[in-house]
């Protein structure tokens, strides 16, 4: 999370807030907030040498992200979208599974890219009906594409 909206926490973290939104555009070009949420990141910008008994010897740097919003166990799928630039500009597809992550877990995570609802929305994106972006300030209410 790159967000300038950052508050020290007492414990030396840092906590940075963002703010994702999705837009309904009509054909004028015309695009109206249709719902917005605060994403919050814990970073941690000191050097460590263990975590938890795991070695770091470094940086641990972003700890988590996390929607506020009242509750729900995950943000909505086109939050994740939003703050990596998918759906404010010509680029549209969804980035490919990460390489990195242990054979199980990139299963899940490319079952999910692949789900219905993650391809209705892109469809949504390029059709120009959606326009998703983030902002370290709330957005605007409307905006035009």
């Amino acid at each position: 999370m790159e967000s300038t909206n950052v508050v020290p926490k007492w414990n030396g973290t840092w906590e940075l807030r963002a703010y994702a939104g999705k837009y309904e555009c009509s054909t004028d070009g015309t695009c109206e907030l249709v719902d917005q949420r605060e994403v919050i990141g814990v970073d941690n910008p000191f050097y460590q040498a263990y975590y938890y008994g795991w070695p770091v010897h470094g940086e641990l740097g972003l700890l988590t992200m996390y929607c506020n919003q009242g509750g729900e166990a995950e943000c909505p799928d086109w939050v994740t979208f939003s703050l990596q630039g998918i759906g404010s500009g010509p680029r549209v597809a969804a980035k490919s599974s990460e390489a990195t992550l242990p054979k199980d877990l990139r299963a899940r995570q490319e079952r999910k890219l692949d789900s219905s609802a993650v391809r209705d929305l892109l469809e949504s994106v390029g059709d120009g009906d959606v326009l998703l972006r983030s902002s370290a300030a709330e957005l605007p209410k409307t905006v035009k594409r």
